[in-house]
């Protein structure tokens, strides 16, 4: 009990005074919505986490997967821009470790310059991309915490960036009050990154020196989450469950997210949330499972762009 009093401390301590630098954030791939679960839930799922998903959320939920489990989720954004993810987590007797990737894919873009406004008839791409290496486990029967070491890869055309983020989390089940759980997580703590490559390099007038500008160093999108999450229904073939999260993040306003996931017969699974993150409102999704796969689908309504399309699959062996 007092190793899960120390963490909550830590876990409400160490945020507010890391999330107290204000200003924008690069990397802004990092702090869009991963797998299908939590998208369909309204982003509440600090608490909830208690699968594969948890790798991209909470880690300290990997505790809870019991058994060798893959995932890959496609995800269809506005503009032609398009993500997937991909984990993989294996549990051990000490604990369950796991790997991830984060891939987001710009296309190709139309270069344009102040000669050619219209386009070069050249391309460029603007892909990201996250490498972790996470692990989860129970510390006591009530308290669970994890961490996700990530590789993160920045890249603009010929410019190129590269950083450590960590993700670490914690999960407290009361194991009363409808199975109360509370979660917490901080995503994303990272050294400021800094871009560096060829396009950085220019002559500034014929005959002149080299002039290399450096960029100027920007953070990545540190996010502190926390939660609640309790079973409404709780049967052998029907379950219902609610989340709540409040979201921080380093570069945007203070939000919130709500969800419901009820699961009818053991065999389906409807998933409704809201969420003011990253300028979205509402979500829903479903699930289709079975004994060693599931399929996920989960839309998010935005207030400006097109929504945004997610299909997921989920496989246990």
């Amino acid at each position: 009990m007092r190793k899960a009093i120390y963490a909550i401390m830590f876990f409400v301590i160490l945020p507010s005074s890391l999330l107290g630098r204000l200003g924008g954030a690069g990397g802004t791939f990092l702090s869009r919505a991963k797998g299908t679960i939590a998208p369909a839930m309204g982003y509440a799922y600090s608490a909830y986490a208690n699968d594969i998903e948890a790798i991209f959320w909470n880690p300290a939920g990997l505790a809870s997967v019991k058994a060798a489990s893959y995932h890959i989720t496609y995800t269809q954004l506005f503009a032609g821009l398009r993500e997937t993810n991909l984990a993989f987590v294996y549990p051990l007797p000490v604990g369950t470790i796991g790997v991830d990737i984060v891939a987001s894919l710009s296309g190709e873009i139309l270069r344009t310059t102040p000669e050619a406004p219209k386009g070069t008839g050249d391309y460029f791409t603007a892909n990201d991309y996250a490498f972790g290496i996470a692990f989860g486990r129970n510390l006591t029967d009530k308290f669970s915490a994890g961490f996700n070491i990530k590789v993160v890869n920045l890249n603009i055309d010929k410019v190129t960036s590269w950083g450590i983020a960590i993700d670490i989390g914690a999960i407290y089940n009361t194991r009363t009050l409808r199975n109360l759980r509370f979660g917490f997580s901080l995503q994303n703590f990272a050294r400021d990154m800094t871009y560096y490559g060829e396009a950085l390099q220019y002559t500034v007038e014929e005959g002149e020196r080299m002039a290399t500008y450096l960029s100027t160093p920007f953070p990545l999108p540190l996010t502190f989450q926390t939660g609640i999450a309790i079973d409404l229904i709780d049967k052998t073939t029907t379950k219902c469950s609610f989340a709540a999260d409040l979201i921080h993040p380093l570069d945007q306003r203070v939000t919130f997210g709500v969800g419901i996931e009820c699961i009818l017969g053991g065999k389906f699974a409807i998933r409704v949330g809201y969420t003011g993150k990253n300028n979205h409102n509402f979500t829903y999704g479903f699930g289709i499972l079975g004994d060693h796969i599931s399929i996920n689908y989960a839309y998010e309504n935005h207030q400006y762009l097109t929504g945004e399309h997610r299909l997921g699959v989920n496989l246990t062996i």
